[in-house]
């Protein structure tokens, strides 16, 4: 008589446990490729804590993740950081950009380090403004139309680290006074960094 070897099923839970442990993306990943039921287990310590982009290929490579099974990965996606170092167009990304953060909407944190991608349209801060679940927002280069967006943004900030200096340049001659924005938030702000402020 032969003997087959057949797969130990573990429960769900155990799964999930074991991927706790992990403590580099790169072994979640690993991990994670080995069979479906880890791939699922594994997903939101794939996503844990901060998620930092710096790259539009790294971009493209998270859209893809996130949007593998009808998007459900999006609600595990809660802090991320975009520091965009590449020569791209940002008219040609406008809707890349859009459809993803229409699609975070339980994003908590977000850090925009260079602003010049996410302004060239108007839908890009609208889709961001809309986000219900954002508590904490860093842009390091405040803009005229950054700051247009947080005056739309319809969750409650309790962090704002911000820098307006780029308000003194030429392309926005007139000082803005901060103070209207950060009024809005008088209620719920309990963290407040800005710096350079004219």
């Amino acid at each position: 008589m032969s003997l087959q070897s057949k797969p130990q099923l573990l429960n769900y839970d155990t799964l999930v446990n074991v991927a706790s442990f992990l403590d580099s993306r790169r072994d979640i990943g690993r991990m994670m490729l080995t069979c479906r039921a880890l791939n699922r287990a594994a997903t939101k310590y794939m996503l844990a804590g901060s998620v930092r982009i710096a790259s539009i290929e790294k971009f493209l490579a998270l859209v893809f993740f996130l949007g593998r099974g009808s998007c459900v990965r999006f609600r595990f996606l809660r802090h991320l950081e975009l520091l965009f170092t590449d020569d791209l167009d940002p008219f040609q990304t406008a809707d890349l950009f859009t459809t993803f953060f229409q699609r975070a909407q339980y994003l908590e944190a977000l850090t925009l380090w260079d602003t010049y991608f996410f302004v060239s349209d108007e839908r890009v801060l609208r889709a961001i403004s809309t986000i219900p679940t954002i508590r904490d927002i860093t842009i390091p280069s405040m803009t005229k139309e950054m700051y247009n967006m947080l005056k739309e943004i319809s969750s409650p900030l309790r962090r704002l680290k911000t820098c307006f200096s780029r308000f003194d340049s030429v392309d926005v001659p007139d000082p803005v006074d901060p103070v209207p924005l950060l009024e809005r938030f008088k209620d719920s702000l309990e963290e407040l960094d800005v710096s350079w402020v004219t």
